[in-house]
């Protein structure tokens, strides 16, 4: 529900309004050609955690807790990014670091799983890529894009 109601909030759409819509390649000039990159659940899962982890290597909670003693509106944009309260709860002692990194890392993957979703359903892609968009995948892509210029 929170979901629903962000959304409509901020776009003055609901969800049901958003889903009903067709997919649609964006507006762009001339040709394009969209690669969407999909790669496996447990390779995002991986990439999203150690992220995270980086980001609290170097200095994220710092950064929150600058945030947090400039005593912000909860409501801010930048006090509901993903990973913020669950830092700001560690920075006022409600929860101890690992706590509040594990409840950080699951924000951030359930955000790439959104993310994922939304662009499953409403890119209107050229190729999709289920590997990570590295090098291995220009077996495919080569091909396709060959295709595309001819």
């Amino acid at each position: 529900m929170a979901r629903a109601w962000e959304v409509l909030i901020g776009t003055g759409r609901s969800l049901a309004q958003w889903w009903a819509a067709p997919a649609q390649r964006p507006a762009l000039p001339g040709r394009s050609f969209l690669i969407l990159v999909d790669p496996p659940r447990d390779a995002v899962r991986a990439a999203c955690d150690a992220r995270l982890a980086a980001m609290v290597e170097a200095g994220a909670v710092a950064e929150v807790a600058a945030l947090v003693a400039r005593d912000l509106n909860p409501a801010l944009p930048v006090m509901r990014a993903v990973g913020v309260p669950d830092l700001a709860a560690h920075v006022r002692g409600a929860l101890s670091l690992p706590e509040a990194v594990a409840q950080a890392q699951a924000a951030t993957r359930q955000y790439a799983k959104r993310q994922a979703t939304w662009a499953r359903h409403q890119m209107v892609a050229d190729l999709r890529l289920e590997g990570r968009g590295d090098t291995q995948d220009l077996e495919s892509i080569i091909p396709a894009l060959d295709n595309f210029i001819r």
